[in-house]
Parts: C-alpha cells; sequence; structure tokens
C-alpha cells in the first residue's frame, strides 16, 4: 500500500494543485521566472511558447509527468496562454485522469482560445472515446463551423 501512496504523491499536478509550495519551491519559482525575463527581454510570453513547445517533446514520448511540469512551466510565465490549458488536457487524459478533471482544462483552454477549431476536435475525440456521442457531435460541430474544410474533422 505504501508504495501505491508514493506513486500517488509523485503524480505530477497542473498548476500544482493539492500541493503545499514551501517558501523554497516558490523562490526557485521566482527565480526561474526572472531568468527567463531577462533571457527574452521582458516577454514572458516567448518563454511560455517555448515551456509549451518543451512540453509536447515528453508528451509524445508519453512522458506525461514531464510534459505538466513543462505546461506549469509555462503558466509560471503567461497564465492566459490558452495552449498550456489545451496540455493540460490531452495529458490528464492520457495518463488516465477522470473526464471532469480532462474537462476543466479543455473548458480553460475554450476560454482562452474559442475559435481553434482543432481543439474543439480533440475535445470532440475525448469525449467519443469516453462513450458520449452526442456531446462530442456538438463540438465536431462548432469545430466545422470554423474550419468547414479541415481534414481533422472529415477523419472525424
Amino acid at each position: 500500500m505504501l508504495c501505491c501512496q508514493y506513486a500517488v504523491l509523485a503524480k505530477e499536478m497542473p498548476l500544482w494543485e493539492g500541493q503545499h509550495k514551501d517558501a523554497r519551491l516558490l523562490e526557485v519559482d521566482k527565480k526561474f521566472v526572472e531568468g527567463i525575463r531577462q533571457a527574452t527581454g521582458n516577454r514572458l510570453d516567448r518563454g511560455a511558447q517555448h515551456a509549451i513547445k518543451r512540453g509536447w517533446e515528453p508528451f509524445n514520448a508519453n512522458d506525461y509527468e514531464q510534459a505538466i511540469r513543462r505546461f506549469n512551466q509555462a503558466w509560471l510565465l503567461d497564465p492566459d496562454n490558452g495552449a498550456l490549458y489545451w496540455g493540460f488536457a490531452l495529458t490528464t487524459h492520457l495518463r488516465g485522469d477522470d473526464l471532469a478533471v480532462v474537462e476543466r482544462w479543455f473548458a480553460e483552454a475554450e476560454n482562452r482560445l474559442p475559435n481553434v477549431a482543432e481543439l474543439l476536435t480533440d475535445h470532440g475525440r475525448i469525449l467519443e472515446e469516453h462513450d458520449q456521442p452526442e456531446r462530442a457531435l456538438t463540438y465536431f460541430k462548432r469545430s466545422l463551423v470554423i474550419n468547414p474544410t479541415s481534414k481533422l474533422h472529415i477523419a472525424a
């Protein structure tokens, strides 16, 4: 049982939810942000874009904990960037989190990226995987309204 408890504790959480960050960790975050600020000429959005790009690398290698770490770094730099929430949604889905958790991250992404057809298609596909075809269809239809010629939709 101890091994299973440790595995839960070792699970990386989007936005560190449910985890206490002590003063040392907060200082590490502050130094990270300041380092990126200096490296990018105060363009934290660029740093966030880079962190998101680096998040997709472990995501594509099925290293979902590392992907979430990178998306968390992006959040420190630009919490309004919808792409990081999209990353959280797909990553939490693939590592097997509850659909409610996955949909929460999709909602955050869609709030910031309301007209991105591919995001809506991803949401629909995940709903379809969870045997919710009617709900999935609404996302596919919304996606088609935005981009009627996308091959992603035709495949769906």
